[in-house]
């Protein structure tokens, strides 16, 4: 995931010194080749790891670090993320975009690059869309020039540290199924692989929380491509801005206003109330 190239300016450079990246021959014991770096579950478990993806499990299993956490949030801060290593997983989330409006919808917002319907996995159906024109963005790094938008005006990151809601009124945990580690498996930048720790909008912040929404489409624990926005704070949640500002977003943002914000390069400017 992004996260673990932010590293080394997130205080966790010994975490990024022994991390496991690449292909290649075996590392210390360690198989790499098809090696899923992100993945605790690649391969092994334990203390006897075989893949590069389980070994940077064990590298981080146990360990937490508080800039994953939202101090006020009521989920646990790890769980089995694969192969039985109890990993950290983030509460915040990287915006690669937004979903279009409906075909027809007057100032409505669509997207300059075309937006990718997900794939699906385990029990979550195939009903998310990824969008590509966010500042985060799966197997592509976005550089500061192609935010044509501005930084100002341009989320980059998203809070994800509540429960959603079933239908039946049931608490339901979708924040990053597989921990902070996990990127994507594909291998391009259209790829309708499912995309850890990164989010579209495609809903109002909070909608997860209403009755039902676990269920939404798109939204889903493993991981829900529209899972979107949502905190245990009242009345909306944080939102990190590529200039560097943390804002606070209300749940009754207008929602088309909240998807030109979500993306680098759709040719307007939007601006809501803090």
């Amino acid at each position: 995931s992004f996260w673990v190239g932010l590293t080394p300016n997130l205080d966790m450079l010994t975490v990024y010194d022994q991390f496991l990246f690449t292909s290649g021959p075996a590392v210390n014991g360690v198989n790499v080749n098809n090696a899923s770096p992100g993945y605790s579950g690649a391969g092994g478990s334990g203390a006897a790891p075989t893949t590069a993806g389980a070994a940077n499990g064990l590298l981080v299993q146990g360990k937490i670090f508080p800039v994953f956490g939202c101090p006020s949030s009521p989920l646990p801060s790890s769980k089995d993320t694969g192969g039985g290593y109890i990993t950290q997983t983030s509460q915040y989330s990287g915006v690669a975009g937004a979903v279009d409006d409906p075909v027809g919808t007057v100032n409505g917002f669509f997207n300059t690059v075309a937006q990718l319907n997900s794939d699906n996995c385990c029990s979550c159906p195939a009903q998310g869309i990824h969008a590509r024109s966010g500042v985060l963005v799966a197997v592509k790094s976005v550089r500061q020039a192609e935010l044509t938008d501005g930084s100002s005006t341009t989320i980059a990151v998203v809070e994800n540290s509540d429960f959603a809601v079933s239908a039946t009124g049931q608490p339901v945990q979708i924040n990053n199924n597989h921990g902070w580690m996990m990127g994507t498996a594909g291998l391009s930048e259209t790829t309708n692989q499912r995309h850890f720790n990164l989010t579209t909008i495609r809903y109002a912040p909070n909608a997860v929380k209403q009755l039902g929404g676990s269920a939404l489409p798109g939204v889903c624990n493993n991981e829900g491509a529209n899972n979107g926005i949502y905190s245990a704070h009242t009345g909306g949640a944080h939102t990190l801005y590529a200039d560097g500002a943390v804002k606070f977003l209300s749940e009754n943002v207008n929602l088309t206003a909240l998807k030109m914000l979500c993306s680098r390069n759709e040719g307007g400017v939007a601006s809501i109330e803090e």
